[in-house]
């Protein structure tokens, strides 16, 4: 905005030509767009790009571009266009620009650029690229290897060579190793990853890291659940919506040593909602509440809002819960004759195994019932036959 501002006036245009930016100059003047009517990557491609193949910076200009398209400095991550900039650099003679579209390349989801990479690293001319292309390089090339071709230790070797070049490969060793099912080592380098992140105030890093903790702690089964419910607080309080979710789902059900509380759990569902609007089987768990009232006033009218709104975000798990608890809610009936035998049977057998406990949760009948389309006041018939205490 700024830029389109200065480009109204000729303070811009006189400062250029003082600075011996003639060609810029030129595309500025002849430009018959009007700056408001410019789109960003127009104003970017003007300032940075080069149409002269000849001109000395030319392939500075496309090697700039490309950079900023592929980190989203002053615009949005655009691959096709960084890719297209390296090209231009690369057609150009400039061997680090090839390295650097395959990169892109395979960051943008082809994993063959990896085959690429291999050729370039025998061409004499690799030596003389920067270490920390090169270790990235390497690190592509290990990604080919491990998601490819499933050869894992050629994918450590070259995950290696990149760090010994001083690339970071944690991320990439840690999903290498628990693709290998090695739960440790990958949370171990998870956690470097963690910590890298802090140091650098990477926010983006900080939210994706302390997010994957604490699932990854759980993979292990080596944590206590006071671990891997402090490791969810903390990624709840650096705003990631999936701990959020997650410990409400804990202290709605009273799991992982957290003692049941409603309110608690109904105000770590809201600020998951409020971090990300489309947090799946939120709503679905909010409308429980709403319909029994846990922790809130009952609302079936409420609940039966969020369950709609949770059956429009996707077609996942928790949008069939929610369809069938609207179903459900919508039955008038509890006859057991509309229920097929293996449904029945298999919310009998559960129900015979918690006879001996002598009680259940209203939370835990009414949830199991769902997953076995047994509309609640069918669960509580069957309940009572049973004479299981509800509590």
């Amino acid at each position: 905005d700024e830029v389109r501002g200065l480009l109204k006036g000729d303070s811009m245009i006189r400062w250029l030509k003082q600075n011996g930016e003639t060609s810029l100059c030129k595309k500025i003047e002849t430009c018959r767009k009007s700056p408001d009517k410019m789109e960003d990557d127009e104003i970017i491609d003007m300032f940075f790009g080069c149409d002269d193949p000849h001109d000395r910076k030319y392939v500075a200009s496309m090697k700039e571009l490309g950079f900023i398209y592929w980190d989203a400095k002053y615009t949005a991550q655009n691959f096709d266009k960084a890719i297209a900039s390296f090209r231009k650099a690369k057609n150009a003679g400039d061997f680090e620009s090839e390295a650097l579209m395959y990169i892109v390349e395979d960051e943008s989801g082809d994993r063959r650029s990896g085959v690429k990479l291999i050729s370039l690293t025998r061409d004499k001319r690799f030596a003389y690229l920067s270490k920390s292309i090169q270790g990235r390089v390497y690190e592509v090339i290990g990604n080919y290897y491990q998601y490819e071709k499933k050869d894992y230790k050629s994918a450590i070797l070259n995950y290696t060579t990149a760090t010994e070049k001083g690339w970071n490969c944690d991320f990439s060793f840690a999903l290498l190793y628990q693709q290998l099912k090695d739960y440790d080592k990958a949370l171990e380098y998870l956690r470097k990853c963690f910590i890298s992140s802090l140091e650098e105030n990477d926010e983006d890093d900080i939210y994706l890291f302390s997010g994957m903790l604490p699932s990854w702690m759980v993979a292990t089964g080596k944590c206590s659940d006071e671990e891997i419910i402090n490791a969810y607080k903390e990624a709840a309080r650096y705003g990631n919506a999936d701990a959020c979710s997650e410990l409400g789902y804990f202290y709605l059900q009273g799991k992982r040593g957290c003692t049941q509380d409603f309110k608690e759990a109904i105000s770590l569902f809201n600020k998951a909602l409020e971090l990300y609007d489309k947090e799946a089987g939120v709503r679905y768990y909010l409308a429980l509440c709403y319909l029994d009232g846990y922790g809130v006033d009952k609302d079936i009218n409420k609940a039966k809002q969020l369950l709609e709104e949770e059956i429009g975000l996707s077609n996942g798990q928790y949008s069939n819960f929610a369809k069938d608890k609207l179903k459900e809610i919508s039955s008038t009936t509890t006859s057991k004759e509309n229920y097929t035998d293996e449904e029945l049977k298999a919310f009998y057998k559960y129900l015979w195994g918690q006879k001996y406990k002598g009680t259940i949760s209203r939370f835990c009948l009414f949830s199991q019932a769902v997953a076995y389309h047994i509309p609640q006041s069918l669960a509580l018939e069957i309940a009572k036959e049973y004479k299981i205490k509800i509590v």
